[in-house]
C-alpha cells in the first residue's frame, strides 16, 4: 500500500479477504500481514554536532547540555559509553555517536534524532577539562564543539533559545580559546544507502520484498551484510535470502537476489529442495512462503530419477523391470540411465541373463546373484559377477565353507578342474599346458608314468593302470605291452605292442628284449633268414635244419656214393 496519495492507505489496514470461487487447481492461497504500517512523519533534518579530542593532550573532561553536565569522561570514551551518558541528561531524549580516531585526534558526531529532539538544539559545551601541559601542543585544538548542520522540523517546537552561530566555545581553562573545525553532512535517510546505528540494514532503496524493508528493517527470511565490517554502521547493506530457514522468499531475481524456489528446513542434497534451495531433479516441491517451509517429494514415473528412486522408467507400472513405486528394481531386470538422448535421466530396463537372478546389465558376467540353476559363481557379486552350474566349467572349485561357499576359486595353474586349489588335488589338466596327464594321485604330468598308459576322455588325459604283466604298455590289456620286466620278453603282436612273455613261442626268436617271427619255413630259428632255422616244418629239407650260421648250399651238394 502505497504512502502517498489518499490517506485511506496510510496507517494499519485490514486483511485482504480471497474469493476462491472461480478458482481452479489451486494448491496454496494464503494472506496475511507482512508488515505493521504506521503513519510516517517527513520534513525532520536532525541537529549535527562535532566533538573534537586532542587525545595526548586532553587528560578528562566533561559535557554540558543546558543545565546539566556528564559525569568525568577521558578521551578514550567509546560511542556507545558517550551516548549513554548524554541520553542521561534530562533535556535529550534520543541521539546517535559516531567515533573515529586517526592521528591521537578523536571526532565524535553527535546526531539528535526527532522527533524528541526535533529542530534546533542546545550546543554541547566542553566543561572541566583537564590537559596535559607536558605535551607543549597549542591548546586551541585540545578540545571543542562546533555545529555541523541545524535542526529543522515543520512542526514548530517549544525549543529553549540558544546563539547556533556561535563558531567559537570558550574553554573555563587558560582563558583559552579553540577554533571551529568542520566537517561533512551526515543525514540519517531510510534507503540512502548509509546504515546508522536505528537501522537494521539500508540498501540503498525503499523497495518492499527484497531483504530491508521501506524502514530499514531487516525482512523475515533475509540476511543483509553491510559494506562495512564490524557493526555495518555507515555502510550500504546487501540483503540475501536465507537458505534452509524454512522460510521461502519468491521473487523475480531481479530486486531479490537468490529468490529460493523451495525451502524446506534444512540444507540437505538428495531431499527434494537442495542446499541452495532449488528444486531438485525428479522432485516437486509445493508450498512455502513465510509461515510454512516447502513440502517436497519425488515424482515417481516422470521418467526422471529422483536421488530417493531406485528407478524411473517413465511409468507406473509392475512387470516391467521398475516396481511401480519406483523403490526398487524387480528381480530379474536390470536399470540403468540412457546414456545419451532426449531423457537422460530416464531409466532403461533390460532382463537379466539366464544364469542369473540379479543383475547390472544383460550379459552372463554381470550377476549380482545366481538363479536357482546357477547357483555356483565366480568374480565379486558386488561388481558383476558370472553365475555358473558347476565350478568345473570354468577351472574352479567351490569354496564349501562359511556365507560364500558357492563362489569359485581358482585351481592350481596345471589343472583344469580340481577339488582345492593344491597341485595333487586336480581332476582334469590343461591340454594346452606341459603337463597334460592326470595321474592316478591328482598330479598333473608331461608323461604317465611305469606301468600306466595316457588315455583320453571327455575331460582330457588321464593315466590308466597297465595290465600287471605289462612294465610299460598302450592300453589295458595284456597284450597292449609295449615293455616288459627284465626277466620277461615282449612278443610283439601289432605295431610295438604285445605279450610279455618268459620265452619266445615256436616260430619266434629273441630278438634282444623282443620275440620276432622266424623266416616262414622255419619251425624254429635263431635269426629271421631261412638259413637260421633251428627246426623246419615237415616237408622242408626232410625236416632237417642246415647247419647254424651257415647258409644252405646251391645247389646242395650230394653225398658220397
Amino acid at each position: 500500500f502505497a504512502l502517498t496519495g489518499s490517506p485511506k492507505n496510510l496507517g494499519e489496514l485490514p486483511l485482504l479477504e480471497l474469493d476462491l470461487n472461480n478458482a481452479n487447481s489451486v494448491v496454496q492461497v494464503e494472506a496475511f500481514q507482512k508488515q505493521r504500517a504506521a503513519v510516517v512523519g517527513g520534513g525532520f533534518i536532525p541537529e549535527r554536532q562535532r566533538l573534537r579530542l586532542d587525545m595526548d593532550a586532553v587528560l578528562d573532561f566533561t559535557l554540558s547540555f543546558g543545565d546539566e553536565t556528564t559525569s568525568t569522561l577521558t578521551p578514550s570514551v567509546s560511542a556507545c559509553s558517550l551516548r549513554e551518558e548524554l541520553v542521561q541528561l534530562a533535556d535529550i531524549e534520543d541521539l546517535e555517536v559516531f567515533c573515529m580516531t586517526e592521528d591521537n585526534f578523536k571526532d565524535c558526531v553527535v546526531v539528535f534524532n526527532p522527533p524528541g529532539n526535533a529542530g534546533p538544539q542546545s550546543l554541547l559545551a566542553v566543561t572541566e577539562p583537564h590537559l596535559n601541559t607536558g605535551v607543549g601542543s597549542s591548546l586551541q585544538l585540545a578540545a571543542s564543539v562546533v555545529p555541523e548542520q541545524k535542526g529543522e522540523s515543520p512542526v514548530k517546537l517549544d525549543l529553549k533559545d540558544d546563539p547556533l552561530s556561535a563558531a567559537q566555545v570558550q574553554l573555563e581553562a587558560d582563558e583559552s580559546t579553540l577554533e571551529r573545525i568542520l566537517a561533512a553532512e551526515i543525514i540519517q535517510v531510510c534507503g540512502d544507502g548509509f546504515r546508522t546505528s536505528s537501522e537494521q540494514c539500508d540498501d540503498g532503496n525503499l523497495y518492499d520484498g527484497d531483504g530491508c524493508n521501506p524502514l530499514c528493517q531487516t525482512e523475515p527470511g533475509f540476511r543483509c551484510v553491510s559494506s562495512t565490517t564490524g557493526s555495518g554502521v555507515g555502510g550500504i547493506d546487501s540483503c540475501a535470502t536465507v537458505c534452509g530457514d524454512g522460510l521461502r522468499i519468491r521473487g523475480d531475481g531481479e530486486r531479490v537476489r537468490m529468490f529460493e524456489q523451495c525451502d524446506d528446513g534444512n540444507k540437505d542434497d538428495g531431499d527434494g529442495c537442495s542446499s541452495a534451495c532449488k528444486v531438485e531433479v525428479g522432485f516437486l516441491c509445493r508450498g512455502g512462503g513465510l509461515r510454512s517451509s516447502s513440502n517436497c517429494a519425488s515424482s515417481c514415473g516422470d521418467g526422471e530419477l529422483a536421488s530417493n528412486e531406485q528407478c524411473d522408467d517413465g511409468n507406473r507400472r509392475d512387470g516391467d523391470g521398475c516396481k511401480s513405486n519406483c523403490q526398487s528394481v524387480e528381480e530379474g531386470y536390470a536399470c540403468a540411465l540412457e546414456p545419451s538422448g532426449d531423457s537422460p535421466l530416464l531409466s532403461v530396463c533390460v532382463p537379466c541373463h539366464a544364469s542369473c537372478a540379479t543383475c547390472l546389465g544383460p550379459a552372463a558376467d554381470q550377476c549380482t546373484s545366481c538363479a536357482a540353476a546357477s547357483p555356483f559363481w565366480q568374480g565379486d557379486l558386488t561388481q558383476g559377477a558370472r553365475c555358473l552350474g558347476s565350478c568345473s566349467e570354468v577351472g574352479s572349485f567351490p569354496k564349501g565353507t562359511d556365507s560364500d561357499k558357492e563362489r569359485c576359486l581358482e585351481c592350481h595353474e596345471e589343472c583344469g578342474t580340481c577339488t582345492g586349489a593344491g597341485a595333487h588335488e586336480c581332476l582334469s589338466c590343461d591340454v594346452t599346458s606341459n603337463f597334460p596327464y592326470l595321474s592316478a594321485d591328482g598330479h598333473c604330468a608331461m608323461s604317465c608314468p611305469s606301468n600306466s598308459f595316457g588315455h583320453e576322455g571327455k575331460h582330457g588325459w588321464t593315466c590308466q593302470p597297465c595290465d600287471s604283466s605289462c612294465f610299460e604298455c598302450a592300453g589295458p590289456h595284456s597284450m597292449s605291452c609295449t615293455k616288459c620286466d627284465d626277466d620277461k620278453v615282449l612278443d610283439l603282436l601289432v605295431g610295438t605292442q604285445g605279450i610279455c612273455r618268459s620265452d619266445c613261442p615256436i616260430g619266434k626268436y629273441v630278438d634282444g628284449s623282443n620275440c620276432l617271427p622266424c623266416a616262414a619255413d622255419c619251425a624254429s630259428c635263431i635269426g629271421p633268414e631261412t638259413y637260421q632255422c633251428t627246426s623246419c616244418f615237415e616237408g622242408v629239407n626232410d625236416g632237417m635244419p642246415v647247419e647254424y650260421g651257415l647258409p644252405p648250399s646251391f645247389p646242395p651238394e650230394l653225398p658220397p656214393p
